[in-house]
């Protein structure tokens, strides 16, 4: 029978796995909140007020969990969010 040696490279394939979904994590979180701080309507706020809440506007990539946060800390974000604001 022949000579075969097998080669296992499950760890450096997951490793590159987990590395493609953390860059991916970042690149999604930072367009979407790049996409909140467009989409935010200040109508009738004063431009100190638009600036703060615009500028808020963040992410968080937890590379562990592989899980990603978008928003802001404001509570004005929130009556922005569901068109109360």
């Amino acid at each position: 029978m022949a000579d075969f040696k097998f080669h296992d490279y499950t760890p450096q394939v997951k490793l590159k796995i987990h590395d493609i979904a953390i860059a991916w994590l970042h690149a999604w979180a930072g367009e979407t909140a790049s996409q909140a701080k467009r989409n935010t309507s200040t109508e009738g706020w004063t431009n100190g007020e638009r600036t703060s809440l615009r500028d808020s506007y963040g992410y968080v990539v937890d590379e562990a969990k592989q899980e990603a946060q978008v928003g802001t800390p404001m509570e004005q974000g929130f009556w922005e969010e569901f068109g109360t604001g």
